[in-house]
């Protein structure tokens, strides 16, 4: 058998599955991924699940984002499938807004194989479980072997195509041997553990009714602790019947009287059928007889346990142990938030961990940018996704953001093609109603339900990691708009030289620091700015003062601290001996006599200057230091040029 996918080794299935947190879905996955070892394919695994049923006796915050999981067949997308597995059933559970059609038109083209559904659609193979014959089955019994009278009956949610067969078929057989279900004997309930109060109050106004059936084993074991706290002993005050055979159903106290979905002869057909499809064959629909499994919680002597169901309850007993080890998913993640600097380091960190756990492989794609989703929306598939954290065994590589492999929508994820064939686990990364893309991992059934809860928690770790990234942009930010609010604190805005106070304090510093030295204080003044204001405007006087600050930094030492104190005043120290402050302000006259040989103004920019020298015995007396250089400066000011204005024929 060869693929045709752009390259790849071996034919791919995808199988979907929902309410993944509950025994029969884990049981489908189970039973398929034994039937696929022996086959030379790969199998992905995309699995939903919920943070609660839809019941108000129980409100998790966080179950307002499980929309979010209608999402994860989108990213079939990126990695065509050769034949999807659809378990149509457990997805509508409580993806209320799918139908089947909606369904597949999400997912990328290909054969389809429809369990627990009606397919009525080209290219679609049915596998179903007859419920019908089912609740008939175990309807018929307890009237017929137990003469049952007043029955009461617990749905499940009336938007679940099985769920309404059970229902209804419960009603025609009752009907049939002339037995009157009145409304007040139904409860409507959602295949969760979450309908106890609404069991209390069927007992509180049908205090005589002598069976419960239940549309499926998780509220019939949800029933029973209400039932004993009416006073009734469960298999002879009142007979009590599920639906599906769970894995802890011959566990109950007592055991409990069940329908067998026949779970390995339904996953097996779906394999049967799927491998057809990958040969091009045509395969039948296939409904599958179910089994009544009667036991004590109906008044009969127990069956004994097949050799299968034994090997399913240790394999089950294993995941539940997984499952109860995903505690150490939070010492996990933070851990790996802890040493990490950024969302690269993070998965990296994460993928070194998986490797020191034991997991054989595991990859993380990431959205280019996180996606926003509302409540009944689903993603709508960018062109491509990006690799960000590759892991096998011991190799692990991280990506910085947009830089991993790319994945396109219509494409194959060949990172995933190993040598060998795989069945993969794929779960969505979310945080509320962000959307970041998926994790994937190569693990066993037993284990999924702890990278379930290992998913929940990157999902929340990118989201820290992103906040991080956030915070510190915006700290950057916040230096960078400090860093000019000191500047501006310290300068005049229009020369950039320092103001008075900033100028003195740093003057006084540079002193301290060097006690040893002789300064000089130099007193600096536009000559005639009022003038050139008055004729040539401000902008021109605006120009003229910042060429003043230009000439005095191009004149004055490097280490010279220069302010402007007024509108045409500067002021300036710097470490100097008498000859050495002489050669400065004159290097500042060469400059000025330079800009006249080449300047168009019609204006002189011209600066008269005094100073004084000071040792730093006399820093704290720099008001008396500064008004000898002004004295110095007004005496200097006697040479000025009497016009600013420049002669024309100059």
């Amino acid at each position: 058998m060869s693929a045709d996918k752009k390259g790849r080794k071996r034919p791919l299935i995808a199988f979907f599955c929902g309410n993944y947190h509950t025994d029969h879905p884990k049981r489908l996955v189970a039973w398929m991924y034994e039937n696929m070892k022996s086959e030379d394919v790969d199998v992905r695994y995309y699995l939903q699940t919920e943070s609660q049923g839809f019941l108000d006796a129980v409100k998790l915050e966080a179950a307002r984002y499980d929309y979010q999981y209608a999402s994860l067949p989108c990213y079939a997308r990126y990695d065509i499938p050769d034949v999807h597995v659809i378990s149509f059933g457990t997805i509508l559970i409580y993806q209320k807004e799918w139908v089947l059609s909606n369904f597949l038109d999400v997912l990328p083209k290909a054969p389809s194989v429809v369990m627990e559904c009606e397919a009525d659609r080209p290219g679609c193979v049915a596998i179903s479980v007859d419920n019908a014959a089912g609740m008939r089955m175990v309807t018929e019994h307890l009237i017929k072997e137990h003469h049952i009278q007043r029955p009461a009956f617990i749905t499940g949610p009336m938007q679940n195509p099985e769920a309404q067969i059970r229902f209804h078929t419960f009603l025609d057989t009752c009907s049939k041997y002339g037995l009157d279900v009145p409304e007040s004997r139904i409860v409507y309930g959602d295949f969760s553990m979450n309908i106890g109060p609404l069991v209390d109050a069927l007992l509180s106004r049908e205090p005589h009714i002598d069976a419960l059936v239940s549309s499926n084993d998780e509220m019939a074991r949800a029933a029973v602790p209400v039932l004993e706290k009416h006073g009734y002993v469960v298999g002879k005050d009142i007979l009590l019947t599920g639906f599906d055979n769970a894995i802890f159903a011959r566990q109950m106290n007592p055991p409990l009287t069940t329908v067998d979905q026949n779970y390995p002869e339904l996953v097996h057909s779906a394999a049967v059928a799927a491998m057809d499809l990958i040969e091009g064959k045509e395969p039948p629909d296939v409904k599958v007889p179910p089994i009544l499994r009667a036991r004590e919680s109906c008044g009969c002597a127990d069956q004994d346990q097949s050799l299968e169901e034994e090997d399913l309850l240790v394999r089950f007993t294993r995941q539940e142990e997984n499952f109860a080890k995903s505690w150490s998913n939070a010492l996990l993640l933070r851990e790996a938030l802890l040493r990490a600097d950024c969302l690269r380091d993070f998965l990296k960190t994460l993928g070194q961990k998986l490797g020191d756990m034991g997991c054989t492989a595991s990859w993380i794609c990431l959205l280019e940018e996180p996606v926003r989703i509302s409540d009944g929306g689903i993603l709508e598939p960018p062109a491509v996704i990006r690799l960000a954290l590759s892991q096998e065994g011991e190799n692990v590589t991280a990506w910085d953001d947009n830089e991993g492999p790319v994945c396109e929508d219509g494409g194959t994820m060949e990172f995933l093609d190993g040598e060998r064939p795989r069945q993969t686990f794929t779960y969505l990364l979310f945080y509320q109603d962000i959307q970041y893309g998926t994790f994937t991992v190569e693990c066993t059934p037993e284990e999924a339900s702890y990278y379930y809860g290992m998913s929940l928690e990157i999902g929340t770790g990118i989201m820290v990691q992103h906040l991080l990234e956030e915070q510190r942009n915006l700290l950057q930010d916040l230096r960078d708009k400090n860093q000019v609010l000191d500047f501006e604190a310290e300068h005049d805005n229009l020369t950039g030289l320092y103001n008075r106070a900033a100028l003195i304090s740093r003057a006084l510093s540079m002193v301290r620091s060097t006690p040893d030295r002789s300064y000089a204080v130099v007193m600096a003044d536009l000559d005639h700015l009022k003038q050139i204001n008055d004729t040539f405007g401000h902008i021109e006087g605006d120009f003229a003062i910042k060429k003043s600050a230009q000439f005095l930094r191009d004149s004055l030492p490097d280490k010279a601290l220069i302010g402007r104190i007024g509108g045409d005043e500067f002021l300036a120290f710097f470490p100097a001996d008498e000859e050495a402050v002489k050669a400065s302000l004159s290097a500042l006259q060469a400059k000025i006599r330079s800009f006249e040989q080449v300047t168009q103004k019609p204006y002189y920019v011209d600066i008269s200057c005094g100073y004084m020298l000071f040792d730093a015995k006399m820093a704290g007396h720099m008001q008396e230091l500064i008004n000898g250089a002004d004295l110095a400066l007004y005496e200097a000011k006697k040479a000025r040029r009497e016009s600013v204005v420049r002669n024309p024929k100059e």
